[in-house]
C-alpha cells in the first residue's frame, strides 16, 4: 500500500506493507485524509534538522549524543545518526474511510462501516486505529467532511477548556484551520467571537466563518477595541491556536481577558509568563491536550477501556462524535477550509500547495474499494525492498528472519548479526511496515512484512529471531518451532507456567532447537571467570552477589503491564537468574528467600525493589538485589563472586577486577561494555553449521524461566 512520509524534510510516498490490527484496533481503508498545515509542517521542518548539528548546538541533544558514543563508540553512534536520518516519519492524524477488518475485542463496528479516525490515522491507504479513536460517520455527513473530525475535536476540546457559557466573549488567537473550526463551533454554542491573526486573508475568512469581530494581532488599538466590545470588562476567555517560540502571544492574551478569566493554550508558544498580569486578574492559564481526555493514556487508546460518562463527560471519542453531529446539523461549513483534493500519488504537490497563504488545508484521496477483498489484505502485507537477485542466499549462508523490530532489535540484534558473515538477514516482520522499510533498505534486507507467517513459510530462512513485546514470545516460538525453524527468542521466553508447558511439549514433539537471549553468560568477563573456576575444583563453595541499579519505569509502561511485559522480574531479572545457574553449575535450587519493600505512592511497582537469595545444592549461595531507588550516575550492574580464595568483580560488563591471595589485583577495562551479544550469536552460527559449541541448554532455559516465575510471585506476596 502507499503511505506518505517525511524524510529529511522532503515528502515521499512509499510502498509499505499493510498494518496488522491488535485486538482493540480497527483496520480502516482510507477514503480521505486531511493535511494539517500547522502541525505537519512543523514535523517536516523537524525531520530536516541536521542531527549532528543538533547534537553539537543543543545541550539536551549533546548529552544524549555523548551517552550514545559511550555505549556504541564513535562508529556505532554515527551509524545510529545515519539510521535516524534515513528514518521515514509518518504524517497525518485525521482521516475517514471504511472498516475492512477489526480486532477480536472490537464490538461496536462491522465490516464496511463508514468511520472517521484520529491519532494514528496516517496519510495511508490503510490505517490501524484503536477503537476509541474511531467514530461512525452519520449518513448525512460526507466522508470528505468527516475527515476533519480529529481537527474539529481539537477545537471542541479547547472550547470546553475555556468553560464559556452562552453569550460570553471568547477571543480566538490564530484563525488558521483549527481556529476557523473553533470560530464556527463557538458561534454554534452562542459565544461572541473575536478573531485575531496577522494575516488579512485569514481574518477575511474568519469573518466569513462568523466571527463577530476581527483584528490584526499588531493593531495598536487592539486592547482598547476589546475593552470597548466587552463593555470595559475584557473577554471571558482567550484561546491560543497560533504557534511561536515567543512568549509575546500568551502575555498579550492575558491582557485581553477579564479578571478571573481564562487563557487556553493549544498552539506551541513560549511560556515565560508575566506574573503581575496573572496575579492582578487571578487568571487561569490552562493547557488543552489534543482531542480531549483519553489522549496519550494507553489504557484508553491501546486497550480500548472507556471512561465512564458519569465521571468524564467528554472524552476524545465523544468530542469527535460531537463535531460530526455539528456537521450533520450543518452548523459547520468546511468547504472554504479545503481548497483542493489530491490523490495520494501527488502528495508532494499537496504539501507544496500549503505554502499559499489562502489555503488552510488540503485533502488526500484514496481508492479504498480494493481493500475490501480478503485476498488483497493478505497480498498487501509483504513488500520487496531489494531485487530478488540480491535476495538469494548461498547454501552455506544462514538465512535469518526477525519478527519484532523495536529499539532493542534495531540497536543490538541487527548490528550484531551484520557483523557475523555466516548470517544473512532475509526479512523483517513488524506490526507497522513503515517502521522497518527504511531499516531494511539500510541493511539491504530483501523484504518486509506485517504477516510473520511469511517468514515461517520462507524456505530460505533457517533461523527465526523473535524480539516482539513479551506477551507474544510464547506463541511465536511455538509457531516457529512447528514450522521447522531454529528459533531464538529474546528474553523472556514466556510469561507464565501454561505458556512454558506448551513450549516444552512443542520442543519435545518437534525436536527443533530453541534458544533464549540470556546473553550475559557469553560476555568475555563471565567466560573468563567460568574458565578459571571450572579449571580448579568446582566443588568449592561459591557466593555471588548481583546488584542491579535499575532505572525507574513508570507503572503505565508496557514493561510493567503484567499481561504484556510481565514486570521486571520475569522481563529482566531472568537474565541474572540464568547467570547464577551458569556460574554455580548446579541444576537444583532450594526455595528462594525473597523480600520486597512496599513504597508509598502509585508510581512505584511493588516488585521493582527486592532481594532474592537462592541456595544451589549444598555449597552455592547467590543473592540478587534489584532496586530502582538508586541513581543513573552509579553503575547499573555490579557482580561480586567469592570462591576458592578469589574475588571477582564485574562493573557494568566494562570493568573487571580479580583479587587473589598475596597478589596484586588484576584489572581489565573494555572500551565499550560487552554483555555477550556478539559471542552469543557467533556461537549460534557455529551451532547451525554443525560445529560443537557451549550454547545454553534447553534445560537451563527452562530452569531460569521457572525460577523467575517463583521469585516474581514472592515479590508480590
Amino acid at each position: 500500500m502507499k503511505q506518505v512520509f517525511t524524510k529529511q524534510g522532503d515528502i515521499v510516498v512509499e510502498d509499505v506493507p499493510l498494518p496488522e490490527c491488535n485486538p482493540s484496533e480497527i483496520l480502516v481503508a482510507n477514503k480521505f485524509s486531511v493535511i494539517s498545515k500547522g502541525t505537519e509542517i512543523a514535523r517536516i521542518r523537524g525531520s530536516k534538522e541536521n542531527l549532528v548539528k543538533k547534537v553539537i548546538e543543543k545541550k539536551d541533544a549533546r548529552k544524549k549524543g555523548i551517552e550514545l558514543v559511550r555505549k556504541k563508540g564513535i562508529r556505532g553512534a554515527l551509524e545510529e545518526l545515519e539510521l535516524r536520518r534515513e528514518k521515514l516519519l509518518p504524517l497525518g492524524y485525521s482521516s475517514s474511510g471504511y472498516v475492512i477488518k477489526k480486532g477480536k475485542n472490537v464490538t461496536k463496528f462491522k465490516i464496511g462501516d463508514r468511520v472517521a479516525c484520529g491519532g494514528v490515522a496516517y496519510h495511508a491507504e490503510v490505517v490501524a486505529v484503536p477503537q476509541n479513536l474511531v467514530v461512525p460517520v452519520p449518513a448525512e455527513v460526507s466522508l470528505k467532511d468527516a475527515s476533519l473530525s480529529t481537527l474539529g475535536s481539537i477545537a471542541v476540546q479547547s472550547l470546553r477548556r475555556a468553560s464559556c457559557q452562552f453569550g460570553e466573549y471568547v477571543v480566538i488567537i490564530g484563525t488558521g484551520l483549527i481556529g476557523s473550526l473553533a470560530i464556527q463551533i463557538a458561534k454554534a454554542a452562542g459565544y461572541i467571537v473575536i478573531g485575531i491573526d496577522i494575516s488579512p486573508i485569514r481574518l477575511k475568512l474568519a469573518k466569513e466563518f462568523g466571527a463577530d469581530y476581527v483584528f490584526d494581532f499588531y493593531d495598536e488599538n487592539l486592547l482598547n477595541e476589546i475593552t470597548v466590545i466587552t463593555e470595559g470588562h475584557g473577554a471571558d476567555a482567550a484561546i491560543i491556536y497560533a504557534s511561536s517560540p515567543s512568549s509575546e502571544i500568551i502575555n498579550h492574551a492575558m491582557k485581553m481577558v477579564r479578571k478571573r478569566g481564562r487563557v487556553v493554550i493549544v498552539g506551541s508558544v513560549g511560556l515565560e509568563l508575566r506574573r503581575e498580569e496573572m496575579y492582578k486578574k487571578e487568571l487561569d492559564v490552562v493547557m488543552s491536550t489534543s482531542y480531549g481526555p483519553g489522549r496519550y493514556d494507553p489504557l484508553y487508546e491501546e486497550k480500548g477501556l472507556d471512561y465512564p460518562i458519569s465521571y468524564v463527560r467528554w472524552t476524545e471519542n465523544r468530542n469527535m462524535k460531537s463535531f460530526l453531529q455539528l456537521l450533520k446539523e450543518k452548523k459547520i461549513n468546511v468547504d472554504k477550509l479545503v481548497k483542493k483534493i489530491y490523490p495520494i500519488e501527488r502528495a508532494t504537490e499537496a504539501y507544496a500547495a500549503l505554502k499559499q497563504e489562502d489555503i488552510l488545508s488540503v485533502i488526500l484521496e484514496y481508492q479504498p474499494k480494493r481493500f475490501l477483498q480478503e485476498e488483497q489484505l493478505y497480498i498487501s502485507r509483504k513488500v520487496h525492498v531489494i531485487s530478488s537477485s540480491q535476495a538469494k542466499t548461498h547454501k552455506d549462508v544462514i538465512g535469518v528472519g526477525i519478527i519484532g523490530v523495536g529499539s532493542f532489535a534495531r540497536n543490538m540484534i541487527l548490528p550484531t548479526l551484520r557483523k557475523i558473515p555466516e548470517f544473512k538477514i532475509m526479512a523483517l516482520a513488524s506490526k507497522h511496515g513503515y517502521n522497518i522499510t527504511s531499516l531494511a533498505r539500510h541493511y539491504k534486507i530483501p523484504y518486509v512484512t506485517t504477516n510473520y507467517q511469511e517468514i515461517l513459510d520462507d524456505p530460505q530462512i533457517d533461523l527465526v529471531v523473535i524480539a516482539t513485546r513479551h506477551n507474544l514470545h510464547a506463541q511465536l516460538a511455538i509457531d516457529s518451532i512447528k514450522a521447522g525453524k531454529v528459533t531464538f527468542v529474546e528474553k523472556p521466553l514466556c510469561l507464565n507456567e501454561n505458556e512454558l508447558e506448551n513450549i516444552i511439549s512443542t520442543v519435545k514433539a518437534e525436536k527443533m532447537p530453541l534458544f533464549v537471549g540470556f546473553n550475559r553468560r557469553y560476555s568475555p568477563f563471565i567466560q573468563k571467570i567460568k574458565h578459571e573456576i571450572t579449571a580448579s575444583q568446582y566443588d568449592k563453595p561459591i557466593i555471588i552477589n548481583y546488584n542491579v541499579n535499575a532505572p525507574f519505569v513508570p507503572p503505565e509502561s508496557w514493561i510493567q503491564d503484567r499481561e504484556i511485559g510481565g514486570g521486571r522480574v520475569i522481563g529482566e531479572a531472568c537474565h541474572f537468574l540464568d547467570l547464577f545457574n551458569y556460574l554455580t553449575a548446579v541444576q537444583t535450587f532450594k526455595d528462594p528467600k525473597v523480600t520486597s519493600i512496599r513504597i508509598d505512592g502509585a508510581q512505584v511497582v511493588s516488585n521493582d525493589n527486592f532481594t532474592a537469595t537462592i541456595e544451589w545444592g549444598d555449597n552455592a549461595l547467590t543473592t540478587l538485589t534489584y532496586t530502582t531507588l538508586g541513581t543513573s550516575t552509579y553503575p547499573k550492574e555490579e557482580i561480586t563472586i567469592f570462591t576458592g580464595g578469589n574475588v571477582y568483580k564485574i562493573i557494568d560488563f566494562k570493568e573487571f577486577i580479580h583479587y587473589r591471595n598475596n597478589k596484586v589485583p588484576y584489572k581489565e577495562t573494555l572500551k565499550q561494555p560487552d554483555k555477550g551479544h556478539f559471542n552469543q550469536f557467533k556461537k549460534l552460527a557455529k551451532f547451525m553449521k554443525g560445529e560443537k559449541t557451549d550454547l545454553i541448554s534447553f534445560e537451563d532455559i527452562v530452569l531460569a524461566t521457572e525460577l523467575s516465575f517463583i521469585i516474581d510471585k514472592k515479590t508480590l506476596e
